[in-house]
């Protein structure tokens, strides 16, 4: 709105408030709301519309919302100064400045008012007003200033809020975070299931156990042979030393000391071999318990207790799903990506995303109460559909959202 611009309002437009008056005696709640952050309070006013009854919903309606802003409000909000000063004064002193003309007095005056109402000219309220009657009165009172003002604040959201944003609607589906199966990396009869259907388990939880007394005897080979490994070398070290001390006395060849100290370095390769060994053979042990790869929802057993299962076979014990958080995958034309990138001012994907929020609405037409956040776009377009895919992360606690829903998409980017 500019000092050379002019709006022509229709009945929609106002709220109802304007040409309807409220019933009489009535109750009701004040909510006040202080803007600090432009942004948020324009997205706030923007959800605080749909719901407001306008003008036009006829005298029977009994009860409905309204908005209000003052000056402090509205300068907040990101109105221009400009437009500011072409209210009138009346406008811009705010409702504390106008307490006798409201018939603000004994009790409602503004310096009797309690916090957080009480603010001079930055708010005005009427936390102490008793009794039906006197409230019906000064309601009657500011029949004609309520009108006028209800009129600005409906045409300020409508006209200079929701101009600054832009919502599109895109087809979208549900895929999994990640998935991954779970498959065995060593031979063996299944001996025990260690969870059900549907369950939700953590990265490293045992899902199987695999018959492992044939891996406890190649253990227990394997320690065997180590340590007879050790003796060989404890014994070859002794001979080394004691023809190391011959040899300074000149009391044995120089071949046979040279011998000596290469049977310990034999000895000691030997050691590490059989170490080599042993760790093999316990991994091999540890891998009788199959564990989660990922934490997620893992879905039916493929094998029952005592079948056989072979790690070079490609068999597939069971499948898991992250699907908390879940990803959404967004199909969206390339016009409608410039128009979000012209909107929010940038070319990086990575600022728009920081604008986007992302809402879903389900195939039974409900709104998917968690919002979300796009993450990532796809490198290229398909090019049998012309669009490029991107993926939304969406809180999935109660497994609502499963892969393959397909749901309807509104995203959501403000300036």
């Amino acid at each position: 709105m500019s000092p050379n611009s002019a709006t022509t309002l229709g009945i929609e437009d106002l709220q109802a408030a304007v040409l309807h008056p409220r019933p009489t005696p009535y109750a009701g709640t004040l909510i006040l709301v202080r803007v600090d952050d432009r942004r948020h309070g324009r997205r706030l006013v923007r959800r605080l519309i749909p719901p407001l009854p306008s003008a036009g919903v006829g005298p029977k309606r009994q009860s409905w919302g309204a908005l209000a802003l003052t000056s402090e409000g509205r300068r907040a909000l990101g109105v221009p100064e400009e437009s500011l000063a072409t209210f009138p004064v009346e406008f811009r002193e705010e409702m504390g400045a106008r307490a006798e003309i409201l018939v603000d007095a004994d009790e409602s005056a503004p310096q009797h008012l309690e916090a957080p109402i009480a603010g001079g000219s930055r708010s005005h309220g009427n936390p102490r007003q008793n009794g039906f009657a006197k409230g019906i009165r000064v309601g009657r009172s500011m029949v004609a200033w309520l009108a006028a003002v209800s009129a600005l604040i409906w045409l300020l959201p409508c006209d200079g809020l929701a101009a600054e944003s832009l919502e599109l609607k895109f087809d979208g589906m549900v895929v999994a975070r990640q998935f991954m199966q779970v498959a065995p990396q060593v031979n063996g009869a299944v001996s025990r299931i260690l969870f059900v259907p549907g369950q939700r388990v953590a990265q490293g939880d045992v899902l199987f156990e695999l018959d492992a007394d044939v891996f406890k005897i190649d253990v227990s080979a394997a320690q065997s042979e180590l340590d007879e490994a050790r003796a060989r070398l404890s014994l070859a070290a002794d001979e080394a030393a004691r023809q190391a001390q011959l040899m300074e006395h000149n009391a044995t060849p120089v071949a046979r000391a040279k011998q000596t100290a290469i049977e310990v370095e034999i000895a000691r390769a030997a050691v590490a071999r059989k170490q080599s060994a042993l760790a093999r053979a316990e991994l091999a042990l540890s891998h009788t318990r199959v564990v989660a790869p990922i934490s997620g929802t893992v879905g039916r057993p493929h094998v029952a207790p005592g079948a056989f299962v072979d790690a070079k076979a490609d068999t597939v014990l069971a499948e898991i799903a992250q699907l908390d958080p879940i990803l959404v995958a967004c199909y969206v034309s390339y016009v409608d990506r410039e128009r979000f990138f012209k909107q929010a001012g940038t070319s990086s994907v990575p600022e728009l995303f920081r604008r986007v929020t992302v809402s879903l609405e389900l195939p039974s037409g409900r709104t998917y109460e968690h919002s979300g956040v796009p993450e990532f776009e796809s490198a290229e377009i398909d090019r049998t559909t012309n669009m490029l895919t991107v993926w939304a992360e969406f809180s999935n606690p109660d497994n609502e959202l499963v892969p393959g829903l397909k749901v309807r998409v509104t995203a959501h980017v403000s300036d």
